[in-house]
């Protein structure tokens, strides 16, 4: 998609050094999100999330780290709209994993926590464990390592889990 493409570029200019620039394509990559139709909102938080997480990969700049946390917040809004809780959990844990990366880790775990709670409403076994193996890394990203374990440990789907333990144990 056009959002990722530009999401990549704002990596790449990120990692060269070229913050400015970096805010100025994420911000097109913005406005790319925003033109998502609120009929499908599992994109557009998706995409929002994505963008936040570049803005914040561009973070020794300031106003990146600040676009990245008012992006996220947004897509939180949109990511509330969501009736599929299988959807919506896996939008929260986006969005939790990119606010880890704007070193607002408390945020991102409140997030992170609510997503849980969304994921222990999926009734299918699979689709449970998936959410919230998800979620522990969306956790351990924010440095709560000790609760993204221990919710692990609580995934009754073994690949799930040992997936989420991997995760946990490189994050």
């Amino acid at each position: 998609s056009k959002v990722n493409a530009l999401v990549e570029i704002v990596g790449a200019l990120a990692q060269a050094g070229n913050h400015r620039q970096a805010v100025d394509i994420a911000a097109q990559a913005e406005d790319v999100a925003r033109s998502i139709p609120s009929t499908d909102p599992d994109s557009q938080v998706a995409a929002l999330a994505r963008v936040a997480g570049a803005l914040a990969q561009a973070g020794q700049y300031r106003r990146a780290v600040r676009g990245a946390i008012t992006i996220a917040v947004q897509a939180e809004a949109v990511a509330r709209s969501i009736t599929n809780p299988r959807s919506q959990s896996a939008a929260l844990a986006e969005i939790a994993r990119a606010l880890a990366r704007t070193r607002w880790p408390h945020r991102a775990a409140a997030i992170a926590t609510q997503a849980e709670a969304v994921a222990r409403s999926i009734t299918d076994p699979r689709s449970q464990s998936a959410a919230l193996a998800e979620i522990a890394g969306a956790l351990a990203q924010a440095g709560d390592r000790r609760r993204a374990e221990a919710l692990a440990r609580t995934i009754t789907d073994p690949r799930s889990q040992s997936a989420a333990l991997a995760e946990i144990a490189g994050a």
